[in-house]
C-alpha cells in the first residue's frame, strides 16, 4: 500500500511539475501591448504582445483583406511578419519591382515609447530593408514609433469613439480635414 501511494505521490509531483513548466516557459502573452500597421496598399494592423509577437492582424483595406485570406501571421514576431508582409505583397505585385524608391510605410504604435520598441523599430527596418537588397530592389522601409493617437487625442478633449477602428492613415486624413476646417474659420 505504501508503495502505491509512493507512485500516487510521485506522479501527482511530476504532473505540476510540467503544469508549472509549462506555464513558465511556454505560455504566450495574449494581453495586446502595441499595433504595427504596414502599407504599401496593401494595408495591414498588427496587434503585437508585450514580447512583439503578433496575436492578430486586421485589414484595413480591400487589399489587405485578400493578402489575409492567404497568410496567418499570428505567432510571428513582428520583424518576421513585416517580412512575410512585403515578400507577400512583391509576389503579388503591390510592389513593383520596376520602379526606384519604393518605400514601405511601417507605423508602430504603443502607450508610451521605450526602449524595447526602438529596438523593434531598427529590427523591423533592417529585415524589410534586408529583404530588398536580397532581392535586389530599390526600396525602403520607413518606421515611425508614436504613442497612442488616440489616447492623445482624447487627453485634448477629442470625441474619439468614431475613430478607434480606422487606420494610422484614415487617423490622419480626419485630422488634417480639421486643421483645414479650422484654418478656414
Amino acid at each position: 500500500m505504501k508503495k502505491f501511494l509512493a507512485i500516487v505521490v510521485a506522479i501527482i509531483l511530476v504532473a505540476g511539475l510540467g503544469v508549472g513548466a509549462y506555464f513558465l516557459f511556454f505560455r504566450v502573452d495574449k494581453e495586446p501591448n502595441s499595433t504595427m500597421t504596414i502599407s504599401v496598399n496593401p494595408e495591414i494592423q498588427f496587434v503585437l504582445n508585450k514580447d512583439n509577437k503578433v496575436l492578430y492582424a486586421n485589414a484595413t483595406n480591400t487589399d489587405g483583406e485578400k493578402l489575409l485570406a492567404t497568410v496567418d501571421f499570428s505567432g510571428k514576431s513582428a520583424d518576421e511578419a513585416a517580412k512575410m508582409f512585403v515578400e507577400i505583397s512583391t509576389q503579388s505585385s503591390y510592389i513593383n519591382l520596376d520602379t526606384t524608391g519604393t518605400t514601405v510605410t511601417i507605423n508602430i504604435n504603443c502607450e508610451k515609447e521605450t526602449e524595447k520598441l526602438k529596438e523593434l523599430k531598427t529590427r523591423v527596418q533592417n529585415k524589410v530593408n534586408g529583404y530588398f537588397q536580397e532581392i535586389g530592389v530599390v526600396a525602403g522601409a520607413v518606421v515611425n514609433i508614436g504613442t497612442d493617437i488616440l489616447s492623445d487625442l482624447n487627453a485634448i478633449g477629442t470625441d474619439v469613439s468614431n475613430l478607434a477602428d480606422k487606420s494610422y492613415a484614415e487617423l490622419m486624413e480626419n485630422l488634417k480635414e480639421s486643421s483645414n476646417q479650422i484654418e478656414d474659420v
